[in-house]
């Protein structure tokens, strides 16, 4: 498939635990929440800064494309809906953790830093 994107085995093992084909394989090489095949990359739903070992948990990322990607990151809301988290059997006690997350990611764009994902 032309539509994979490359990932060195370092970063693989460093940022995604070894699992960022499984991820794109799990989710069919397209983005959860469009569909698209384009432009697709992994995304972690609790940030590696947050909590290593959860961020690299199969079941806290997904496969988004660029647009997604960026719209799940800096919008307010998340685009990762309760069915997607479902879907990925995502531990929902964490929901929690990722409003509040959000609500620090708020206040920190305003100060120019950037902490999720």
């Amino acid at each position: 498939m032309s539509n994979i994107p490359h990932i060195e085995k370092y970063g693989n093992n460093k940022y995604y635990g070894g699992k960022y084909y499984d991820v794109l394989s799990r989710d069919g090489y397209k983005c959860v929440n469009c569909g698209s095949q384009r432009n697709i990359n992994v995304h972690h739903i609790i940030g590696l800064r947050i909590d290593e070992d959860k961020s690299t948990d199969i079941t806290s990322m997904v496969t988004l494309c660029r647009s997604c990607h960026s719209k799940e990151h800096y919008n307010p809301t998340s685009i990762i809906t309760e069915d997607i988290l479902k879907k990925i059997h995502f531990d929902m006690s964490l929901k929690d953790k990722i409003k509040e997350i959000r609500n620090n990611l708020g206040k920190s764009k305003s100060k120019g830093v950037y902490k999720y994902g």
